[in-house]
């Protein structure tokens, strides 16, 4: 696992790098700062792996701020972020590990990160074989739960009730939770004596599968109580609740860029194929939140004659939560703005159709 720190004075593209970091098996955030003073204690203090610096810095740019870490930190690696491609040269002139354009590109992030780690492993084990620094599982929670083991295959579970007690246990985001608590969640008909039984067996098959798969993660006894450990796990719920809340920031809300990786981690609704009714209440509670930050967007979007954008993420927001009147009501006014009567009339009929589908009246402000 390599180390990276981050600067940028710019927070949305600061954050959004951060975002798609959070993606990697390979790279840990140990550092995001917006400001080259407290950015150089960091790196005197923690010597990353790596760092992310954007080349024009207010103050003190790019250039000169790569000249103090390679002082303070000789071993950190440097990557100019750069909307302007006429800075790689002066990139290469500081011997910098690489150069990176915005908007950052996942596929490029994720070369750049593989090419650092190799470079950390050979410097550790010599050229020959690369040893492996313990990679994390990806749990994927959006829309079904499925799990994939450090090597990136899917972890195929002893029983549905294993499947199920991990996707509780990762519910809980490390709170610790008592056997009795699991059990009435997981096993509400059955008697106590029989169902902890059950328990103790499925969470034993639990352990033996993730161990099986080279997983490194703990599910810790502690008291009375059982707790997730979540060193080891990279989880996109996680990377979803971080994007949505800071997309709450009014300085970022507009940022279509950030609107778009909304869409991209919300693949569907929160383990709506799996049918947990305990699951239930979170998954309406991210669909409500996802709605809300997409309305808000649209409509700061219209505050400013972005008819376009306002219009494209709003069709993005209907297809992904179709059974919601809102996005409707905002989408017919925005085509209405546009001159666009047809576009509002088919949107109409969309509407009235999908309520009708309901057994719910349109309301008599949309018609």
């Amino acid at each position: 696992m390599i180390s990276v720190i981050l600067l940028d004075d710019e927070r949305p593209a600061l954050k959004m790098l951060e975002i798609q970091l959070g993606y990697s098996e390979k790279a840990h955030v140990v550092g995001s700062h917006i400001s080259y003073k407290t950015f150089l204690d960091d790196i005197k203090s923690k010597k990353p792996d790596i760092a992310f610096i954007d080349i024009e810095m207010p103050g003190m740019s790019g250039l000169e701020t790569a000249r103090e870490i390679q002082t303070l930190s000789p071993h950190t690696e440097i990557v100019f972020t750069t909307a302007h491609k006429q800075y790689a040269f002066d990139a290469y002139q500081m011997e910098a590990s690489d150069y990176i354009l915005k908007p950052v590109r996942k596929e490029r992030l994720k070369r750049i990160i593989d090419k650092v780690n190799k470079n950390k492993q050979e410097r550790k084990y010599g050229s020959g074989e690369i040893h492996d620094e313990g990679k994390k599982i990806q749990v994927n929670i959006m829309k079904r739960f499925e799990v994939r083991s450090k090597d990136g295959e899917i972890i195929h579970w002893r029983t549905r009730k294993v499947e199920e007690l991990f996707a509780y246990l990762v519910h809980l985001k490390g709170e610790g939770v008592t056997s009795e608590f699991i059990i009435d969640a997981l096993w509400p008909d059955e008697n106590m004596e029989s169902a902890k039984k059950i328990f103790y067996t499925t969470i034993y098959y639990l352990r033996n599968d993730l161990k099986k798969c080279g997983a490194s993660v703990n599910i810790i006894s502690k008291g009375h109580k059982y707790i997730l450990s979540r060193d080891y796990m990279v989880c996109d719920v996680w990377q979803l609740e971080e994007c949505l809340s800071y997309c709450t920031d009014q300085n970022s809300v507009c940022k279509i860029d950030l609107v778009e990786e909304l869409f991209n981690l919300y693949r569907g609704g929160y383990m709506e194929e799996n049918y947990y009714g305990w699951a239930e209440k979170k998954r309406l509670l991210l669909e409500e939140q996802l709605m809300n930050t997409v309305l808000s967007a649209a409509t700061s979007l219209l505050s400013q004659k972005r008819l376009l954008d306002a219009a494209g993420i709003l069709k993005r927001l209907i297809d992904t939560c179709p059974y919601r009147e809102s996005p409707y009501e905002l989408m017919i006014k925005v085509y209405r703005m546009m001159n666009e009567r047809a576009a509002a009339d088919k949107t109409y009929q969309e509407y009235c159709k999908t309520m009708t589908e309901l057994g719910i009246k349109p309301r008599e402000k949309i018609i």
